[in-house]
């Protein structure tokens, strides 16, 4: 035996479902070994909060909250910044938080994704000391950095990449279908070309799965092609930013 014990005083348990479920009379408690066990909406895991319905609200606000606390600290130093020290800052600061866990949380609403990147701009003009009507699209040509949504884009495109080159574990083996492998005809864009698995629900759309396949099939043929996830991931950054007009 271990000898774990089960700290009930300080665990709590929680109900996925969807919002269209309309689960009623869930438990508020349950008991485990003579003790109570209480229901939360949300929990956090390895810097992740999961609530109930699976929506990432939560998450997103205590994202946000953590990115605003760094306005004090960075009004504080911008005058003394280069432009490679802010892109430096920008990495070590902002998108370090952002991308941590964005493939799950990034199915969130576009109005999470959108309050996200708002906040990204105006951290990003205090560090460069630009004015609040500055051009985002120019911001991010000149710090060399992904917007949120497109930062998203690239974590499934790379796992798709990855899946390819065969660097995920062995659980998602055939995880994704090609036109090839049910197509006797081959041709250089089946070999690659992701089959989009059916999907009822929205929920169902929100998933690694049916949108990694999609964001995928939107690369080119050159990016597809590319070998190694590193420089893939390098040639996304660049393809993407290219197109901030």
């Amino acid at each position: 035996k271990n000898l774990l014990t089960l700290n009930t005083d300080k665990s709590y348990f929680c109900i996925f479902r969807t919002v269209q479920s309309h689960m009623l009379n869930l438990p508020e408690k349950i008991e485990f070994n003579g003790k109570f066990i209480n229901r939360s909406n949300s929990i956090k895991y390895l810097g992740i909060t999961l609530d109930e319905n699976i929506n990432w609200n939560e998450h997103v606000t205590n994202l946000t909250k953590s990115l605003k606390s760094l306005f004090t600290v960075f009004y504080n130093i911008r005058r003394y910044l280069t432009k490679e020290h802010a892109r430096v800052i920008y990495y070590t600061m902002i998108y370090s938080k952002v991308k941590y866990g964005i493939c799950a949380y990034g199915f969130t609403k576009g109005e999470n994704i959108n309050k996200l990147q708002v906040l990204q701009n105006r951290l990003l003009k205090v560090l460069l000391e630009k004015k609040i009507r500055f051009s985002t699209n120019e911001l991010h040509k000149e710090l060399d950095v992904l917007k949120v949504g497109d930062l998203f884009r690239q974590e499934l495109s790379s796992f798709v990449c990855n899946y390819f080159k065969g660097n995920l574990p062995d659980v998602f083996c055939n995880y994704f279908q090609t036109f090839s492998q049910i197509h006797s005809i081959n041709t250089r864009g089946n070999t690659d070309r992701l089959i989009i698995p059916l999907h009822r629900t929205d929920f169902g759309e929100e998933t690694v799965k049916v949108t990694g396949c999609k964001v995928w099939n939107m690369l080119n043929q050159e990016q597809k092609d590319i070998g190694n996830p590193k420089a893939f991931r390098k040639a996304f950054r660049i393809n993407t930013i290219s197109s901030y007009i």
